[in-house]
């Protein structure tokens, strides 16, 4: 018994008619006679009374046709299933990001549009030098800061906060109030990625100054830097999401709150919208809608 007989018989029964289930599934009459026919002989019971005007189920064919009822349901939704499996889009992205960023924002955004989207698979770099997106192949970056190349487009995410912090056991030391205007004599760590230091800005009065500093130490990773004031060495700057847990833990606090650091944005850098894939288009339109997400992600209450 195969279950095309069980579909020809479910239709059969539907209509009442040999002739008029065989002009549904575009199939000789004779064809479908003859399947039931096996089918009958096969259960050694008959399924349909017929006469020369109509075809009725018998007693122990009413009993078979729910179940049969229920086997079509399942091919239906089965074969609807592999239709839009067929239809899903797939392919590789190519990611590039900071580290930090891969590490506190990344995974969660990944493991959600996977779920989604499973045929789609990634390739992701972690770096904090910025790539040529082109000679890199590379699909979307998630990067801190303005954009330099007008080639490209910057998709906003947010606008990343920032906190001064240092170590208590630094501030338990120091001889020399901390201001604006004395960081010049702390030991600072600054953060220098492809040879290009990431100033302190502060907005005042409508103005944006640079905070004259000592910079005592130079690093290329945020994490370097959190570390380095953890144990006491200098000041440094923080996105919040990075200086959460090390302020919840104490290992650091905050220094200067009344001064207003000025905030950077975070932004997803792609090429010409016009030319994007279709999985570039989805991975788009998903980042889009997840960005109240992304603000609590990077701007947690501290």
């Amino acid at each position: 018994m195969m279950k095309e007989d069980w579909l020809l018989f479910a239709k059969v029964a539907q209509y009442q008619s040999f002739s008029e289930a065989a002009r549904r599934l575009s199939t000789p009459t004779t064809t479908v006679s003859r399947r039931i026919q096996q089918l009958e002989s096969q259960l050694g019971e008959r399924l349909f009374i017929r006469n020369t005007r109509s075809v009725t189920l018998t007693e122990f064919g009413q009993r078979l046709l729910p179940k049969t009822k229920l086997l079509e349901m399942a091919l239906e939704e089965l074969q609807s299933t592999i239709e839009s499996h067929s239809q899903e889009i797939s392919g590789k992205l190519k990611l590039s990001t900071s580290d930090t960023l891969s590490q506190f924002l990344l995974p969660s955004l990944i493991s959600s549009f996977s779920s989604q989207h499973p045929l789609i698979n990634f390739n992701i770099s972690s770096s904090n030098r910025n790539e040529q997106l082109l000679n890199e192949n590379i699909d979307f970056s998630f990067r801190i800061g303005q954009l330099e190349d007008s080639n490209l487009i910057a998709y906003k995410l947010c606008e990343i906060e920032y906190v001064l912090v240092a170590a208590p056991s630094f501030i338990e030391k120091s001889t020399i109030d901390i201001t604006p205007e004395t960081l010049i004599q702390h030991p600072c760590i600054i953060i220098d990625i492809d040879g290009k230091e990431v100033p302190w800005f502060v907005s005042s009065d409508d103005h944006v100054l640079e905070l004259n500093t000592y910079k005592k130490y130079r690093v290329d990773n945020l994490f370097i830097a959190k570390s380095l004031a953890e144990s006491g060495n200098g000041i440094t700057l923080l996105p919040k999401f990075v200086a959460k847990e090390a302020i919840k833990t104490n290992t650091l606090v905050t220094v200067l709150d009344n001064v207003n650091i000025q905030k950077n944005p975070l932004s997803l850098i792609y090429f010409d919208k016009h030319f994007l894939s279709e999985k570039s288009k989805c991975f788009l339109k998903y980042i889009k809608e997840q960005r109240s997400h992304i603000e609590s992600v990077i701007n947690p209450t501290i």
